[in-house]
């Protein structure tokens, strides 16, 4: 449990030194054109929103046997909870509480899990 803290701990500490540096350094808007902005889904650079009711998995840690879920759902309470790739079910996690912004983190009961498999929330 004491790595899990560490983790999500790390994991907040890298998305804050992000932002600092991306507002530290600003935005410049150069003289010229007035050109139109590429917009963001055009350009291929941002991921789609999550669906409702579904939490992909974004990290594996096979040695302490625990993964870190992405979800925009408000998950509470400890559930076990079948993990998918494509339609077929290939393992089980277990919700911990552990939650910060949208990860989730859960211990895996069974199976090979990989990044990128999903969770359908019950």
């Amino acid at each position: 449990m004491k790595e899990k803290i560490s983790f999500m701990i790390n994991l907040l500490g890298c998305g804050l030194v992000g932002a600092c540096l991306f507002f530290a350094t600003g935005c410049e808007t150069t003289s010229g054109s007035a050109e139109e902005p590429q917009d963001a889904t055009e350009a291929g650079d941002e991921k789609p929103a999550l669906p409702k009711g579904v939490a992909v998995v974004d990290q594996v840690d096979k040695e302490f046997n625990y993964v870190i879920l992405k979800t925009s759902a408000k998950i509470k309470g400890e559930k076990e909870l079948d993990v998918y790739r494509g339609d077929k079910v290939i393992g089980k996690v277990k919700l911990d509480g552990t939650r910060s912004g949208d990860f989730v983190s859960a211990d895996i009961v069974e199976g090979d899990i990989k990044t990128g498999d999903t969770i359908r929330l019950k």
